[in-house]
């Protein structure tokens, strides 16, 4: 993986870092004078948004260092490459692409993020709900 892929990785996590802290603060400061439902929608827009964008920069670090078809051939186009980080994000491996020698570490720390995601995005959305019933601080 080169230095810029590197780079641009960090700086993805940083954003989504950020997103997620968001996501958590505004329901806590935003609670008592808000309902429950408009926060969760906020905080669906938000990690929805924060998957995206880590999404879409994985796509852009495979598209830099190619995706390989089922039948071998390298693929760099941003759509496959959009499709092929989706489903390594959400670990689901159709199998119909992998990543080529060069993009193994980038689909191993997406696929390592899409879990860590799913867990802390399930924790974001059952502590807003908790919020309703007043069970938390």
């Amino acid at each position: 993986m080169s230095l810029i892929s590197i780079a641009i990785l960090l700086i993805c996590m940083i954003i989504a870092l950020a997103l997620h802290f968001t996501a958590l603060w505004i329901p806590s400061r935003l609670y008592p004078a808000t309902p429950v439902r408009p926060l969760l929608i906020i905080v669906l827009v938000i990690l929805v948004f924060s998957a995206g964008c880590m999404i879409g920069t994985f796509a852009f670090l495979y598209k830099l260092e190619g995706i390989m078809r089922s039948d071998g051939c390298i693929i760099k186009d941003y759509r496959t490459c959009f499709y092929f980080s989706a489903v390594t994000f959400t670990t689901l491996g159709y199998g119909d692409f992998r990543p080529t020698e060069k993009s193994r570490e980038i689909a191993f720390i997406e696929a390592f993020f899409g879990y860590i995601y799913l867990g802390v995005a399930a924790g974001t959305i059952v502590y807003t709900l908790l919020l309703k019933r007043k069970e938390l601080p």
